[in-house]
């Protein structure tokens, strides 16, 4: 598997080519059945990305947000750019996402955070 370091500065020395966009995350595929063996893997279990108890912000981090409830697929990040190291672990899936690309024929995903104004 490729390092985070090396995703890092891929995602750095190619910013240019996204001038609309603040940061790349990387997330992969899971299903169900493969969840329980992932996370051993990783060392750390799948995140909500946004709390229950607080809908309307994302979790400032791994460490502060809830486990996330049995689903049929996820997309845990698993490499980001230094500056967005805080959603690994957050399932893209988990929350109102509307830039995240299916790859193919992958089917892993790429989030895209863009540099303008929110919805």
């Amino acid at each position: 598997m490729l390092p985070q370091t090396t995703f890092a500065r891929y995602a750095e020395r190619t910013a240019f080519e996204r001038p609309l966009t603040s940061g790349v995350a990387y997330a992969v595929r899971i299903t169900h059945d493969e969840r329980e063996q992932f996370e051993r893997q990783q060392g750390w279990s799948i995140k909500k990305m946004y709390s229950s108890k607080k809908q309307s912000s994302p979790s400032p981090g791994p460490g502060d947000a809830e486990v996330r409830e049995p689903a049929e697929e996820y997309a845990p990040v698993i490499f980001a750019q230094d500056a967005y190291k805080h959603v690994i672990s957050f399932d893209m899936l988990s929350g109102n996402v509307s830039t995240l690309l299916r790859l193919h024929p992958s089917q892993d995903f790429i989030f895209f955070h863009s540099a303008g104004p929110g919805p």
